[in-house]
């Protein structure tokens, strides 16, 4: 349409009239279309049948409980310890439905990947890299320099107001012993930072004066009230030694494994399913599309030479 109003408005115009010609030659489909195609055409590299449907919805949630079902139920059968704990960590054994509910948002995520398998063992996998546990370490403690920054900003015009303020000198004292503390917490290190957090107390104000200002007293008292709940928040989310934070992500590599070996059981399974019924699903056609593109360097040439140009709309 657009292309006959071009013509409309440029009748002599011959480009715009031979893209008009050329138009009908162009291939226009959906992305999974397109892979449909790709993959019926070269269906014997990927050792899957041609006449394959593409499963609707209600099917697919039928197959991937029945799927879940299955693993979970081997589960239990093994008694394989590593998924007990984990079940009990997720609402225990009288209920796994949100272990369940965690394997399927998993499982949808990581399907959406180019490579799902290398995904999930990746997940787990990095949890024992040293690297990994550097960057938890380094996150954590930007994290408490960031909210400290805050704290420091807002006690420096807290600060400045009872230095202006006579009313409120009494208060002077804490205000920069809490001051001076945060200040020592953002330069220094993790371990240094925790231990001084867990032993910091902010000590009682004294009473004001009673020409304090009242606004200027309201606004101090809220600033230092924000610092303590914000502190708190630091001591509770937040502060943990070194040694600590290995051994958070040591508890977490067990859950970790399990939830990733959870998926991939129950990607085999899913797609055992698939496979009998010849079925597929739209995650299906992406993989299978790479999947043939990738492992084969002359089909992967003779597309790359096909098209000269793609326009994803």
């Amino acid at each position: 349409t657009s292309l006959q109003e071009k013509i409309n408005e440029n009748p002599n115009d011959k480009f715009i009239k031979e893209q008009l010609v050329l138009l009908g030659q162009a291939q226009i489909s959906t992305v999974h279309s397109f892979c449909t195609n790709l993959i019926r055409e070269n269906f014997h590299l990927l050792g899957i049948r041609p006449d394959f449907d593409i499963a609707d919805e209600v099917r697919l949630s039928q197959i991937r409980k029945a799927a879940l079902d299955e693993v979970l139920e081997m589960k239990y059968n093994d008694s394989d310890l590593d998924f007990n704990n984990t079940v009990d960590a997720f609402g225990g054994k009288k209920d796994d439905s949100k272990l369940a509910e965690i394997v399927l948002s998993v499982f949808k995520f990581a399907e959406s990947l180019p490579n799902p398998e290398l995904w999930l063992v990746d997940c787990y996998e990095h949890l024992k890299d040293n690297s990994f546990i550097e960057e938890a370490k380094k996150y954590i403690e930007d994290i408490i320099k960031t909210e400290l920054s805050s704290m420091i900003n807002e006690y420096d015009k807290a600060l400045n107001i009872i230095e202006n303020d006579a009313g409120l000198i009494n208060y002077y004292n804490a205000f920069l012993n809490d001051y001076n503390m945060f200040v020592k917490m953002y330069e220094d290190k993790n371990d240094d930072i925790v231990e001084e957090a867990r032993n910091f107390k902010f000590e009682r104000l004294k009473s004001k004066k009673s020409d304090a200002d009242p606004l200027s007293t309201l606004y101090v008292k809220t600033v230092r009230d924000d610092a303590k709940s914000n502190f708190e928040d630091i001591i509770d989310i937040y502060c943990y030694t070194d040694r600590e934070i290995k051994d958070e992500i040591d508890m977490m590599y067990g859950f970790v494994k399990t939830v990733c070996t959870l998926v991939l059981e129950f990607k085999e399974k899913f797609a055992s399913r698939k496979r009998r019924e010849n079925i597929l699903d739209f995650n299906d056609l992406e993989h299978y599309a790479i999947k043939v593109l990738e492992e084969n360097d002359d089909l992967r040439e003779y597309m790359k030479n096909y098209y000269s140009e793609i326009l994803v709309d």
